[in-house]
């Protein structure tokens, strides 16, 4: 027997609040709401940005280096979030996949392009909220462009200034 109509729709739901948590953390870094990031993630959460110092574990560590790395005033972001498949594990967690395309400007010039896939976890906490508990973001292209003002190379993130 199939399932219920009440499960078909706690599967919609769990779904549609995946999505949501993953919407809400592009939105945060492209409008730079830094006092709304920490919501978006577990306290015990783990992302991986593709590179090894790129690797975070629990909300603090992740959103104070989000914050250092993407708060500049002359930065803009572009999140284009697509295709998203979300697979329900439990009543609890749902793993999703979505493809990426972003864009990094810095004082008006493009430093960075590109396009890859996140593979996440996310759960549902105690208060009711789904939040990201795992991400793992991996490019399938990305370029970059050097622009220097004043001897200085434009970057989002001190460890590629270095």
């Amino acid at each position: 027997m199939g399932k219920s109509i009440e499960e078909r729709l706690r599967i919609i739901e769990i779904k549609d609040a995946a999505a949501m948590a993953m919407y809400r953390y592009w939105r945060c870094l492209d409008y730079k709401l830094f006092d709304e990031l920490p919501d978006v993630f577990t306290q015990d959460a783990y992302g991986d940005w593709g590179m090894p110092s790129w690797r975070k574990t629990g909300r603090a560590e992740i959103c104070e280096w989000l914050h250092a790395n993407e708060s500049q005033s002359d930065l803009r972001l572009s999140h284009f979030g697509h295709n998203p498949e979300i697979f329900v594990i439990n009543d609890k967690e749902a793993h999703g996949i979505f493809k990426l395309q972003d864009l990094v400007m810095v004082g008006g010039m493009k430093i960075m392009a590109g396009f890859g896939q996140y593979r996440m976890v996310f759960v549902e906490c105690d208060d009711g909220v789904w939040r990201i508990n795992r991400l793992n973001l991996n490019y399938a292209y990305r370029e970059s462009t050097q622009h220097f003002v004043d001897d200085k190379m434009l970057t989002t993130t001190p460890e590629l200034s270095q």
